[in-house]
């Protein structure tokens, strides 16, 4: 008897242990640790819907964190609302050979509200935690169930969910009653979907093993271009007494368009105000410029996310009254005030950012959209108009919503459009730099550079801040040494087109050196490149610019009485795929002028491009460091 206790309790022995050392860090196949932070051991992800409205997910996972940039990795975060409940979290902490150091408490358990720096109104909280641990590799391991009573749509799943974090293990499944199905799409997927109908549900499973890190490389496509993802949708949703299918776009927007009926009222008093300020206006897009002027003066952004809220705009009295909204809130205000002067428009979503867009025309869903605009329908053209900024210029998208399609909400559902772009002409930076430079070397300057269309983005974001903040931000992103800045200003001069204006005056301690009767410099263009200097020879993914622009920079250097030019750099004209540049060296009466202007064509460059766009940027590099020789004479 005694034998067969000491045979069971080595058996249960050994099967703790070995459970334990499955975390071993020594278990993780070398491929997995090469250029990656963290590794996810295992991860299962169980969605199980029995309602229209109504399912929870089951989360299960392990990831060993290698070193401290992948820190927060092992933070635990878990986003719900009022529609849903978070149940059974449970995290256990092992060391690197796999065994358990220690237990998550639910005293530990933080519950915070989401978005708390900038949010106004919320019912989104998370419940969060982060482990105390620094000694490196270890690993964390959670577990926990949301159950949800309303629904719209489910979070798209990635496996790896970030760059330098490989995958040993991935399970994601979905049981559905067979009458309420989904749709679903498979993106960079390695593997096909098992579905199985079982009586009356649908069981769809897919799994991954041993993918390995993604490496960030600087300008490469959007993320869903790159990592492995699902996205699934619902064919029938109900979310807080709202029924909605996604059969179709045009459907998906019926859904909208209820949310958004009739919630445009505006007082007798605003109504009538807003015809007297533009009934002498005489263009259309006079009154619409108008109105855009008097919404940004009467209104400020904060997010609400508060049930319905989160899908649904506050009504146009509401804002009218308070003088905030978020931007569903200020869009279908503006939609209101441009409604009482006759002038239809259109609430319409949209994906914002460079991850974040409709790209899928066939898969209907409103993961691939995040934002509100409104859309104007004029004589001539379609006027767009950003209503959570109150500084940007009229009719004018920026670099986050522009050329890409967006979903119109009307009376007749969801309709496709596609907002505006701009060419690369037209998104112009473009700087006239005055040098003076005296006999020790040093140098006066005085840079004035425009900023136009897209390009305004590069600047929007000091336009308004302090004078403090502005001088740092020169300091930092000026591209000179020993630079004194002696006074500077920003101005927006956004009028038909969105536009900026930098001027700055100040002295380079070192901006040329001598070497017996020579002064020896390089070209201070002050500003940086967007495009690489150079494509590495193991880069994995495509060159991407979502936009082409245009550099156009003209220095004149007056040089130190006594010194003659003795030498000056060949001209350089290229023409490429990828893009245009232009360098011309020219003496002067009083110095030199140098002209610099290159042009990068938007679009996606494959690897069979990387050596002539290699060979291109190098022209350009070897340009903008070669060096303008004077002589004393």
């Amino acid at each position: 008897m005694r034998t067969a206790i000491s045979i069971l309790l080595i058996t249960f022995l050994n099967g703790v242990i070995f459970a334990q050392n499955a975390l071993n860090v020594k278990n993780i196949p070398d491929s997995l640790t090469k250029h990656a932070d963290a590794v996810i051991r295992f991860s299962d992800t169980k969605y199980i819907r029995t309602s229209t409205n109504a399912y929870k997910v089951e989360y299960h996972y392990a990831v060993t964190i290698l070193n401290k940039s992948a820190k927060s990795k092992g933070n635990l975060q878990i986003s719900y609302d009022k529609n849903s409940s978070v149940s059974d979290i449970q995290g256990i902490f092992y060391d690197k050979n796999g065994v358990k150091s220690d237990k998550l408490k639910k005293s530990d358990i933080l519950d915070i509200i989401k978005f708390s720096d900038y949010t106004f109104f919320s019912d989104q909280r998370i419940k969060a935690f982060n482990p105390s641990v620094n000694n490196y590799p270890f690993t964390v391991e959670y577990s926990y169930t949301i159950t949800h009573k309303a629904l719209v749509g489910f979070p798209g799943w990635l496996p790896i969910n970030d760059f330098n974090v490989s995958v040993q293990e991935a399970n994601l499944e979905f049981t559905t009653p067979s009458d309420l199905d989904i749709n679903f799409k498979t993106l960079n997927f390695p593997t096909q979907a098992d579905v199985n109908i079982e009586q009356e549900n649908k069981h769809y499973s897919w799994n991954v093993k041993n993918l390995k890190p993604i490496e960030y490389e600087s300008f490469s496509p959007s993320y869903d271009k790159i990592f492995p993802t699902i996205l699934l949708v619902p064919k029938e949703f109900s979310y807080e007494k709202t029924e909605g299918t996604y059969d179709s776009w045009e459907s998906y927007g019926n859904w909208g368009f209820n949310l958004i009926n009739d919630r445009d009222d505006l007082s007798k008093e605003t109504k009538d105000y807003l015809i007297s300020l533009t009934d002498t206006l005489k263009t259309r897009k006079e009154k619409i410029y108008a109105i855009y002027k008097y919404m940004q003066g009467r209104t400020r952004y904060v997010n609400i996310h508060l049930g319905i809220g989160g899908f649904q705009p506050m009504l146009a009295s509401e804002v009218e009254a308070k003088g905030f909204g978020d931007c569903k809130g200020l869009s279908n205000y503006t939609k209101a005030l441009l409604k009482s002067i006759g002038i239809k428009s259109f609430y319409t979503e949209i994906g914002a950012g460079k991850h974040q867009q409709i790209r899928y025309l066939d898969f209907p869903s409103s993961y691939q959209t995040n934002h509100i605009i409104l859309c104007v329908p004029d004589d001539n053209d379609t006027i767009w108009l950003e209503c959570t900024n109150q500084k940007k210029p009229f009719n004018y998208l920026g670099g986050g919503t522009i050329d890409r399609y967006a979903l119109l909400i009307t009376n007749e559902g969801g309709k496709i459009v596609r907002t505006p772009t701009y060419t690369a002409e037209e998104n112009n930076r473009v700087s006239n730099i005055n040098f003076n430079i005296h006999p020790q070397g040093s140098s006066d300057f005085e840079l004035h550079t425009i900023y136009e269309n897209i390009m305004y983005d590069e600047i929007e974001g000091l336009l308004y801040t302090s004078n403090k903040e502005q001088e740092k931000a020169l300091l930092k992103g000026l591209n000179a040494n020993g630079m004194k800045i002696n006074s500077f200003s920003f101005s927006d001069e956004s009028k038909d087109y969105a536009k900026a204006v930098l001027n700055v005056e100040g002295s380079l301690s070192q901006f040329a050196t001598s070497a017996g009767k020579r002064m020896i410099f390089t070209p201070t263009y002050f500003l940086w490149n967007s495009f690489l200097d150079y494509i590495p020879e193991d880069r994995k993914f495509p060159l991407y610019h979502p936009q082409g622009f245009t550099y156009t920079d003209s220095l004149n250097i007056i040089i130190p009485d006594g010194y003659s030019i003795e030498y000056l750099p060949e001209d350089l004209n290229l023409k490429t795929t990828y893009g245009t540049c232009m360098f011309s060296f020219k003496k002067t009466g009083k110095g030199i002028a140098i002209v610099r202007k290159i042009r990068i064509n938007k679009g996606t460059y494959n690897k069979e491009m990387f050596k002539d766009i290699d060979d291109f940027l190098s022209h350009i590099n070897d340009r903008e460091d070669e060096k303008v020789v004077l002589i004393s004479k």
